[in-house]
């Protein structure tokens, strides 16, 4: 598991499949995120949301956004 805190400026993340369930909380700036289907899922600063590993979504950040953002990436099993 690795827990960081994450900022950027403006950005877009293209199409892709989560390879870890992420948990973030939004500290300031807002995101949203588009999921395969094409609903979009938007947060602000004070949310909290979870992208379960496996999902396929974008990212677009319109502005600065800063999140504490948490990834588990679960041991294969043998």
């Amino acid at each position: 598991m690795t827990v960081r805190v994450w900022d950027t400026t403006a950005c877009n993340r293209e199409r892709s499949t989560a390879q870890a369930h992420e948990w973030t909380h939004v500290l300031d700036g807002s995101v949203t995120l588009t999921d395969e289907a094409g609903m979009t899922h938007h947060f602000k600063k004070g949310d909290t949301f979870v992208v379960a590993r496996g999902t396929v979504h974008d990212w677009r950040c319109p502005g600065y956004f800063c999140a504490i953002h948490c990834a588990f990436q679960p041991k294969a099993l043998s």
